[in-house]
């Protein structure tokens, strides 16, 4: 139990850097923090892919 609590914290932590503005601008952060196959949907409806942000 104390492991999914801990990794639950990692996880929110990880979460908490993607919305930092600053973190979102810097292509090596985001290197770090997006998996390969990472993609989102914008409110414009674009579909963005880690390839579009990420170094």
């Amino acid at each position: 139990m104390e492991n999914q609590s801990v990794l639950k914290e990692h996880l929110c932590q990880l979460e908490q850097r993607l919305l930092n503005s600053e973190i979102r601008k810097t292509p090596k952060e985001l290197e770090k923090l997006l998996a390969d196959n990472f993609f989102e949907f914008g409110s414009s409806g674009n579909v963005w892919h880690k390839k579009d942000c990420a170094g």
